[in-house]
This record gives C-alpha cells, structure tokens and sequence, in this order.
C-alpha cells in the first residue's frame, strides 16, 4: 500500500502540466486514475490496447494509422505509466488492472471489443475476460512494434477483412 501512495504522490506535480501536453488524446476520470487515452472513434470493431511500460501511447502511432481505417482503435496508458496517474490505491493488482480495462471500456461506451495487450499486461486482460467474457471477442498478444504492418494484416484477416 506504501508503494501505491508513493506512485499516487510522485504523479501529483504532474497534474497541471498533464492538461496542457497537447495530443490526439483525451483524458478519462477512473476509479483508478486519471487515464490518457487515444480513440480512433467510429463504430467500426473494437481493438483495446495498453502499452506495456516503458511504451506509452506514442510507441503506438505506426500501429494505429495502420489499423484505424478498419477498426475503432483504443490505446490508453496503465495507471503509474506513461501521463496516467494512479489514485492513491492502485496497487497494480490483477483485479485492479482488469477493473481499469473495464472502466476504459464503460467510459468510452464500448459494449464489446478485442484486447491487444503484451507482456505482463496481458494477465490484466486475461483477467478482464475472466470477470466480463460477454464484453470480449478475443485476446490479442503483440509483444514487437516494429512488426505493425505484421500485426495489422493479422488483425484484418482475423476479423475477415482485406489485409490490404
């Protein structure tokens, strides 16, 4: 809990340069944090991505231009990663990071979508499909940026999609 304080109060200085870095993105109040988050909007398939730290939403760019065109893509930073603070009680447990993606999830009215998570993040997605299977189509793991196009002709012909 000490650990969860300290990340809570080392994001406090942060607070008021955070609403002045500018972006694509936008800011969500969670019951974990103040989360910043990417979405390509539309009603296209959901494709729900977190990066895995020390990645933030920016590693992201190739990946998301090449897949907005087909999917509403959602990239959002963890609580404690990246500009997303933590309240005071994330403590990074499993139960914690799978109410945060359900939380993004309700946040942006998203009834279902298919997670994209890498490494150590993907037992909080795992762990979200666990609590709520009916919000998921699928789990996705993508553990290489550099193979965006790789990754986005994959995801397209998962979802019966030209891969371009």
């Amino acid at each position: 809990m000490i650990g969860a304080l300290s990340d809570h109060l080392l994001y406090r200085p942060l607070r008021a340069r955070r609403q002045r870095v500018d972006g694509p993105w936008r800011w969500l109040a969670t019951a974990h944090g103040a989360l910043r988050v990417l979405d390509t909007g539309g009603d296209h398939s959901v494709l729900l991505f977190a990066p895995d730290g020390p990645c933030v939403i920016e590693h992201y760019a190739a990946l998301v231009e090449t897949l907005r065109a087909d999917f509403r893509v959602v990239v959002f930073d963890l609580p404690g990663f990246g500009l997303s603070a933590p309240s005071p009680g994330y403590a990074h447990r499993l139960e914690q990071g799978a109410a945060v993606i359900l939380g993004v999830l309700d946040a942006l009215g998203i009834e279902r979508a298919t997670l994209c998570f890498s490494c150590i993040d993907g037992f909080y997605a795992i762990a979200a499909a666990a609590t709520a299977p009916a919000r998921f189509d699928a789990i996705g793991h993508f553990p290489d940026l550099e193979q965006a196009d790789t990754h986005a002709a994959v995801m397209r012909e998962a979802c019966g999609l030209p891969t371009h």
